[in-house]
């Protein structure tokens, strides 16, 4: 006689997948059934972390984290990843944290930075982390009660962020990006003075303060004085030293190699002592900073920190920066004298770029890829003849608008063109990239540079340019040129052209494909074989 079934545990997985595997199921009954036995773990667990898109949580984890005030007794995928028992490693893990805009938000991210914490603690590996954290409150600039400080508050969040970033160093994490967020980036403000001042008011400021949230166990690095500058906390606000640090467990399992950071609360006190911290580690080799809102006198203090602290770094990338000096920039890369790459985005705002006295510039002997605007280049090049001696490749970029290609067309008042300043000031064979952005009524701009250049006979400076990227950033209104009647002609004065890149987000797939195609026949370059949309290759191989 055949046993009898006698509980749902008994049931074969293909009948228990028809059970639960159904969208009317609720994510609450399966974790509640994924916890009732190891064997319907394996079943509903997968099931539940479905719900959140969550296919294959080994390679990748994407999920939201939201305010339990706003959504009570709701689920969250890392309820089910912090109970997983199918989830040794983690490729590639990206946390966004969505706030209503609550003076409490901090609190409630700091809650869920406790959460995470958790689940990663149990990791045997983590590869790449993504933490992107809600711009809405920064939760240190409400109204205090009377007596009422931010001291409590201000460690909480610390110890909250210094964990689970010390611990995403333990796992081994190679590459973190950070963005978003303001918590507590006004707890301190910077001020500038004189040394001798900063100095005196600096001994002062310490005998009458303790230094909290660095135990013994931690190494301090004074991120808050320096020859004339120094970080107090702004009034009224509370009087204790706050730090965030970086465990030694950290510091000896760091495999950092590239930081991404994307968020003031990384450029200031109290996770700025993280950060140093980390770029000080000798594994670190790459730095991104991007949309970084911090004011003129905290990027000096952020600079120079970084200059001092990691002077072994190698890769630089430097996008949607305000609030710096050309002279500050140049100061701090003059100090970075290892660097092998160096990518400054044209949306870096310097304000004193314009003035003809923002040298020296410096010279980047190692220097092997850059990525300018054309302008900078010209200026760095006309200053020093032999700056990177060893270019191997360069991205030069260009507005069409306001730039034209006008720093390629070498005339008598001009003889100083970025062609040959580049084959005097490298030993080597260069690969040329462009990158152009059309801008507006690009039609009429590419025919006015056609026109400069068809005098030339040939336009010997562009055939140097092997590869071209063209940023289609507005649509063509129906007044206008259209961009098949005068990109093919502008494209074929680059002779040696190998391969040509279309990026937009405004205009759709099918219409770049088509104007591609349009380009590689009608541009009667033969070694034009390569189209690029948005990164994809659409037309591989030999037309």
């Amino acid at each position: 006689m055949s046993q009898a079934i006698v509980g749902v545990d008994d049931l074969p997985d293909e009948i228990l997948l028809q059970i639960f595997d159904r969208s009317d199921i609720p994510a609450a009954t399966l974790l509640n059934v994924a916890l009732s036995s190891k064997r319907l773990h394996f079943i509903c667990l997968p099931l539940f972390l479905a719900k959140f898109e969550i296919m294959n949580p080994s390679e990748h984890c994407d999920f939201i984290l939201r305010s339990p005030q706003k959504t009570p007794g709701s689920l969250d995928a890392l309820t089910g990843l912090k109970v997983a028992l199918f989830i040794p490693s983690v490729k590639h893990l990206i946390c966004k944290f969505h706030m209503p805009g609550d003076i409490e938000d901090f609190l409630y991210t700091a809650m869920h930075l406790r959460r995470l914490n958790d689940f990663i603690l149990k990791l045997s590996s983590i590869n790449t982390v993504s933490l992107q954290f809600s711009n809405k409150r920064c939760g240190c600039c409400s109204e205090l009660d009377p007596g009422m400080t931010l001291d409590r508050d201000l460690t909480e969040w610390s110890d909250a962020i210094g964990s689970v970033l010390s611990t995403i160093l333990e796992k081994g994490c190679r590459t973190l990006t950070v963005s978003g967020g303001k918590y507590m980036v006004h707890s301190y403000v910077p001020e500038t003075s004189r040394k001798g001042r900063i100095m005196s008011r600096w001994r002062q400021f310490l005998r009458k303060v303790k230094l909290a949230g660095l135990p013994n166990s931690y190494e301090w690095i004074d991120v808050l004085h320096g020859d004339s500058w120094i970080y107090k906390r702004a009034s009224d606000t509370g009087r204790t030293l706050v730090l965030t640090p970086i465990t030694r467990a950290a510091q000896s399992r760091s495999a950092l190699r590239t930081l991404i950071i994307q968020s003031s609360m990384f450029a200031s006190p109290p996770v700025l002592h993280w950060t140093i911290s980390v770029l000080r580690l000798p594994t670190i080799q790459n730095l991104h900073l991007k949309h970084l809102a911090i004011t003129r006198t905290a990027w000096m203090i952020f600079l120079a920190l970084i200059a001092e602290s990691c002077p072994h770094l190698t890769g630089l990338k430097l996008s949607h920066i305000r609030h710096i000096t050309a002279s500050q920039m140049l100061r701090f890369l003059g100090r970075l004298s290892k660097l092998e790459t160096l990518s400054i985005s044209s949306s870096v705002e310097w304000y004193n770029n314009d003035s003809p006295e923002v040298g020296p510039f410096p010279e980047f002997r190692n220097l092997t890829t850059l990525t300018t605007p054309a302008a900078w280049l010209l200026k760095l090049l006309s200053s020093q003849i032999n700056a990177i001696p060893n270019l191997r490749s360069i991205a030069i970029v260009y507005n069409l608008r306001n730039d034209g290609l006008f720093d390629w067309l070498e005339t008598p008042a001009r003889p100083n063109s970025i062609p040959n300043l580049l084959l005097r000031s490298s030993r080597h064979s260069l690969l040329v990239h462009l990158r152009v952005t059309l801008g507006r009524n690009p039609g009429w701009a590419l025919l006015e540079d056609y026109r400069r250049y068809e005098a030339q006979d040939p336009p010997h400076h562009l055939r140097y340019v092997i590869n071209l990227t063209l940023l289609i950033d507005r649509k063509i209104k129906p007044n206008e040129m259209g961009l098949s009647t005068t990109l093919p002609q502008w494209v074929g004065l680059f002779c040696e052209l190998r391969s040509l890149e279309l990026r937009s987000v405004v205009l759709k797939r099918e219409e770049l494909i088509e104007l591609g195609s349009v380009v590689l026949k009608r541009a009667g370059l033969p070694e034009l074989k390569r189209l690029l949309v948005n990164g994809e290759e659409v037309i591989p191989g030999s037309r």
